[in-house]
């Protein structure tokens, strides 16, 4: 069993094959099988969402201020109908900086956009 206290800080990022699956209210929000997952040290792990996977047409902005990461950047957050701050999506480009400064491949190199980021479901 994983535990949140041995994943590393700064995080670390790996690709996933995984099917992630995103719904709210019974309605698919967000597929992919192409997404990266972020383990950080006491936080459970999340995935990284390329954008053309999410429907974005339930999303709009929140008014929730946007927060800041030293390894990630600015998260931006968003709502969908009466829920608040459904998910959140990260610049692509400081993404990019972040895997470089890890020293890692950059499976998400061509993708354009933000990823929405999911906590993982067990």
């Amino acid at each position: 069993m994983e535990s949140v206290w041995d994943y590393p800080r700064p995080p670390s990022v790996e690709p996933s094959s995984a099917h992630v699956v995103v719904e709210l209210d019974g309605e698919v929000l967000a597929e992919t099988q192409r997404s990266l997952r972020v383990l950080e040290t006491s936080h459970p792990p999340v995935y990284y969402i390329p954008a053309a996977d999410v429907r974005t047409e339930r999303l709009r902005p929140s008014a929730r201020r946007s927060t800041w990461c030293e390894f990630k950047g600015a998260a931006r957050y968003y709502d969908a109908g009466d829920r608040a701050t459904v998910a959140w999506s990260r610049p692509a480009g400081r993404l990019l900086r972040w895997l470089d400064h890890l020293g890692g491949d950059r499976p998400v190199q061509g993708r354009a956009g933000n990823h929405g980021l999911v906590n993982e479901r067990r």
